[in-house]
């Protein structure tokens, strides 16, 4: 979550529960899992959805221009402005409050394409190529829980 470092509305905000206020107003991607987290979890809090064919950094700059007092986007988005505008900072970097599974859907019965992304992932990890882009790309921002695979037959 990303927000302006002077910002006094936030001062306590010690947890992503804490901007659930009315006084509170989060940008988001209309439609995105931060606009569907906001949505359920922080009901109080005005929401400013941008239209979803926007750039995702917009959420960050509606923040920075004060239209909005935090921006709800990945961890990647927020450290990535931060670079380029210290004064945006992002509120949860060492804690974050929720993780987003990755997946690629397969076609039932399409073995190729199934063998295809596993043997690529497993060349990719085996090399070493998987943990040098995670490494390149902030590996603090990303949390890797286990890669698992599953076969549907039907």
């Amino acid at each position: 979550a990303a927000a302006l470092q002077n910002n006094s509305k936030l001062t306590s905000i010690k947890s992503i529960n804490d901007l659930n206020k009315e006084d509170i107003t989060i940008s988001v991607i209309q439609g995105d899992y931060a606009s569907i987290y906001a949505k359920k979890y922080l009901p109080k809090a005005k929401l400013l959805s941008l239209d979803k064919s926007s750039d995702v950094s917009m959420t960050v700059v509606a923040v920075a221009s004060g239209q909005a007092d935090v921006a709800i986007t990945d961890y990647y988005i927020a450290a990535n402005y931060n670079k380029l505008h210290p004064e945006v900072i992002d509120l949860f970097k060492d804690k974050p409050f929720s993780t987003q599974p990755v997946a690629w859907a397969v076609r039932q019965n399409d073995q190729k394409l199934l063998n295809f992304l596993n043997n690529g992932l497993n060349f990719l990890e085996a090399n070493g190529i998987l943990d040098a882009i995670m490494q390149k790309y902030r590996p603090e921002g990303l949390y890797l829980v286990k890669r698992e695979y599953n076969s549907f037959t039907g």
